[in-house]
């Protein structure tokens, strides 16, 4: 159990810094209880494995619609319009994602490979199979809820 609180610590603080290094967004621990789980909220999901000899993570990471939006703006400014928006979308959350695994894999202190992002559309199929089956840590920016699963 103190590898999973440990595992959990880890990847808190990596979401919550990744968010405020390259965003400037607080992000602030919610009840899991109080997130309003819905796949529709969560259009994208973005994976990524973190292994060892004798470890393994996966973990997964959901940010509603319209933050992606705002954020992607953040970074593009007024020619976010000029790109194909998913193409967009799916690549800020693959390369959002590769920083915290990256910072995961560093805090370990373990010899550890990081696996390719991957970022998938339309999740509804195994979006409750995998709240199911994963630890939940759930974060807010203003009214936007993030969701972190891991397993």
């Amino acid at each position: 159990m103190e590898q999973t609180s440990s595992i959990s610590n880890i990847i808190g603080e990596s979401i919550q810094g990744a968010f405020e290094k390259l965003f400037s967004y607080q992000l602030e621990p919610l009840p899991f209880a109080e997130t309003r789980i819905s796949p529709d909220r969560y259009p994208y999901m973005a994976s990524v494995n973190i292994h060892g000899e004798n470890f393994s993570v996966h973990v997964y990471l959901l940010i509603p619609e319209d933050l992606l939006f705002t954020m992607a703006s953040m970074i593009l400014g007024d020619q976010l319009r000029n790109f194909d928006y998913q193409s967009v979308i799916k690549d800020q959350l693959g390369e959002l994602l590769n920083v915290v695994g990256g910072t995961v894999k560093a805090a370990l202190d373990i010899p550890a490979s990081l696996g390719i992002p991957d970022v998938s559309a339309n999740v509804s199929e195994t979006f409750h199979a995998l709240i199911q089956k994963s630890q939940q840590l759930s974060y807010i920016t203003g009214d936007q809820e993030i969701l972190v699963l891991y397993h």
